[in-house]
């Protein structure tokens, strides 16, 4: 009865002294060169075999999971940090990006009704001969741009007037939604 490991698996130890990593559990793209072959000594070779390539891997797995856990105490506090506030800085962005499309999808609607109203259908709101302030270039291409209306609001199709929808917009931002 041989008591000492096979030849291949001496030459698979002396791999895993000289280059731990390709052992390693997170070095996944090694880990596929050599565990083919690391199982099927665990398989099919001796007591002797799987005895010394099962200490081998132990020691290079244990010391991986060393470095793991100093990294953890060391840095983990600070990483989880990190990532929370690159999470919470993709949301705002995802937030601000509704919100601006919101926002413009608003001012297309608000564009198109005082088309509507001011000429832009057929001139069904104007006196004939009249101009529209609209077309005239009295009105701001801002949100406020409505200002010099009669009422000082547009209507808009909630039932509301363009003053209502911006106010509840200002409120979205301001909670951060």
């Amino acid at each position: 009865m041989v008591d000492e490991p096979h030849e291949v698996v001496k030459l698979l130890l002396k791999r895993m002294e000289s280059h731990p990593e390709e052992f390693r559990i997170g070095e996944g793209i090694f880990r596929q060169r050599w565990s083919h072959h690391v199982d099927i000594v665990r398989d099919n070779g001796s007591e002797a075999d799987k005895a010394a390539l099962n200490a081998k891997i132990r020691d290079v797995l244990m010391d991986e999971l060393h470095e793991q856990v100093m990294d953890e105490l060391c840095n983990g506090e600070e990483r989880r940090r990190k990532e929370e506030e690159e999470r919470e800085y993709e949301r705002q962005m995802l937030r601000q990006g509704g919100l601006v499309q919101q926002q413009k999808a608003y001012v297309s609607q608000l564009q198109g009704m005082v088309g509507q109203v001011y000429g832009g259908g057929g001139g069904a709101g104007l006196a004939q001969g009249t101009v529209s302030p609209y077309a005239a270039g009295a009105y701001d291409f801002d949100l406020d741009k409505y200002r010099n209306t009669p009422t000082g609001h547009l209507p808009v199709a909630n039932g509301g007037t363009d003053n209502t929808i911006i106010n509840q917009i200002k409120k979205a931002l301001k909670r951060g939604e």
